[in-house]
């Protein structure tokens, strides 16, 4: 066993063939294959002091390191399914709260209930988690979890029905919930009942699930938890946090006093590969210093017009709530001729798609001069018209002001249909700076969270690297852990020639540059082998004018040098003479 983190012990117990109807289900697409599939049971050890949160396993062997298995340390206290049948609410199982309940719908349809006693004017929270998921899913290629609360009186529609009682977010909101998740404020003290399901009527042996209920106070589950594994950068979701030095993290992902940018290829050895870049720039940018946090304003109803506008400065962050239908919020600002700024946009509580906001900025003649609207242009249809579609609602839109004066910010959802409390926003408005945003793995010949690496052989990882807000300078990347016997060094990627179907409408407000960049290892034929995984840390490095950027964590991977499968029987019917 090889955990990623964390002082936890594991035993692994002997390994056992699986059932002739697993393995048929396993290669139901692929009647060729006929590989034995293997299942081993594990007994871990957690500490008492270990934090609560979302932890890693793998599996170690001659082959090389498995993909991980993510599993959740809580601090309430578990049980598990008791394995008689409680399908119905008269079977339901009774449990106590705060706790996690472990369980699995192992047949399609299947229904599990569980009861409690709450007492009036308790707030619960009740939220399903798939176990080797580490968030909140709607959909997986197992099940889609589905929860439902039921009062113990009985409807006067049918005396053998259970009335079932509406979640704060189901009252709130005639969308489809996106999350296996609800509060509740009970009214009296009693009996009531919660059912667990496959939103589809899914269910399989594999199907399980984790069920957490406890006072909403105390917060949701901890999905976060020690899994910072590799770039944890967000930039361009609703849900990353606007504050709390959030200028200062961006500053880290440009060069300080940057202006002008010049190329240059820097030599790579065995633990450095030069990254993407242009191979020529023309102009040149200045990198701004943020030296003051921004100023913060509260929205102050009345303000649904232009009329009303509520005075802010840039930079500035602005905090709001749609709280009923229609609302709009407006604020007005001013900038000189020339001034490019950012708009970032946060949902503290809810996000797409129950609350989707729009915000758009209007100039003195009443003009819309953008919003975070996205729109996608469709390049070949039957007509000759080309159609625009709504894509999505964008958190991050960059825009550069031809001419200075004073402007409208409004903001409200995008139909204007829905508000309430939960619809809160906070918006940054500062100076844009070019800095390199979110870096992901793109894996070609092999996964990302992992590598086994044939002596002899070589693999590439594949990088997606954000230019945004105008950075156009270099990026250099930095490989450190390697095992002995593997290097590292640059690579290029295939070129896309292939037409698109579609494309963004101005998509300079909504979308980064994007630049590829490619690291191959090799295994020489005589590197020693690995018992256990060398855990490889890639890190990216921002170059502009010459002059070097902080160094940005980009991936971080378990690697083993392994034989290959050729050599490896060789080897083993040598041992058997």
């Amino acid at each position: 066993m090889w955990f990623d983190t964390g002082d936890i012990n594991a035993k692994i117990r002997t390994p056992e063939l699986v059932k002739d109807e697993v393995q048929q289900r396993l290669n139901f697409f692929d009647k060729k294959v006929d590989s034995a599939v293997f299942r081993a049971e594990i007994e871990i050890e957690i500490p008492p002091t270990t934090p609560a949160g979302v932890y890693r396993l793998r599996l170690v062997c001659p082959r090389g390191v498995s993909n991980p298995v993510r599993f959740h340390v809580v601090e309430e206290p578990v049980v598990y399914d008791e394995g008689s049948p409680h399908q119905s609410l008269e079977q339901a199982q009774p449990v106590l709260y705060p706790v996690v309940i472990g369980g699995k719908l192992a047949r399609p349809g299947e229904l599990d209930y569980y009861s409690i006693h709450a007492r009036r004017g308790e707030e619960l929270s009740f939220e399903v988690v798939q176990a080797e998921k580490t968030d909140r899913v709607i959909a997986s290629d197992k099940f889609a979890p589905r929860l439902a609360l039921y009062e113990e009186e009985k409807s006067w529609f049918d005396a053998h029905r259970h009335t079932r009682l509406l979640f704060e977010e189901e009252r709130s909101s005639d969308l489809i919930p996106v999350e296996s998740v609800g509060t509740y404020r009970f009214k009296r003290d009693g009996q009531f009942f919660i059912e667990v399901s496959g939103l589809y009527g899914e269910g399989c042996p594999d199907c399980a699930y984790e069920l957490r209920i406890a006072p909403r106070q105390a917060g949701k589950n901890s999905q976060a938890g020690n899994e910072q594994f590799g770039s944890a950068w967000k930039e361009r979701s609703f849900d990353r946090r606007l504050k709390d030095g959030w200028l200062h993290a961006l500053q880290a992902r440009t060069v300080e006093g940057g202006s002008g940018f010049e190329t240059g290829a820097e030599s790579a050895d065995t633990n450095q590969a030069n990254g993407a870049g242009p191979s020529t720039v023309q102009e040149s940018t200045h990198v701004p210093s943020i030296l003051s946090q921004p100023s913060k304003s509260e929205e102050r109803e009345p303000n649904d017009d232009a009329a009303h506008a509520q005075p802010i400065t840039i930079p500035g962050i602005v905090e709001g709530t749609i709280d009923r239908p229609g609302d709009v919020d407006s604020f007005r600002f001013m900038v000189k001729p020339g001034t490019k700024l950012a708009f970032e946009f946060e949902t503290p509580d809810t996000g797409p798609p129950q609350f989707n906001p729009r915000f758009s900025v209007i100039d003195s003649q009443d003009r819309e001069l953008f919003s975070n609207v996205r729109q996608r242009v469709a390049v070949f249809s039957n007509n000759a018209d080309k159609p625009t579609y709504l894509k999505d609602v964008e958190p991050k839109t960059v825009y550069t002001f031809e001419n200075g004066g004073d402007y409208i910010l409004q903001v409200r959802d995008i139909t204007s249909r829905y508000g309430g409390p939960s619809d809160r926003y906070r918006i940054l408005i500062r100076p844009q700076i070019p800095h390199v945003g979110e870096v992901s793995v793109g894996d070609v010949d092999h996964d990302v969270d992992h590598m086994n690496l044939v002596r002899g052989e070589a693999k590439k990882i594949s990088f997606t690297l954000s230019y945004e807000e105008g950075f156009r300078g270099d990026v250099s990347f930095l490989v450190a852990g390697l095992p002995q016997g593997v290097q590292a060094s640059p690579g290029v990627e295939p070129a896309d020639d292939r037409e698109p179907t579609d494309v963004d409408k101005s998509p300079d407000l909504f979308v980064p540059k994007l630049q590829r960049a490619t690291i191959v290892l090799f295994a020489a034929p005589g590197a020693p082998l690995t018992s256990t995984p060398s855990l490889v840390r890639i890190q990216c490095r921002p170059i502009l004018n010459g002059k070097l950027g902080e160094v940005l964590p980009a991936a971080d991977i378990p690697l083993m040098v392994v034989e290959s499968a050729r050599q490896e029987h060789k080897e083993q019917e040598k041992q058997g003479n």
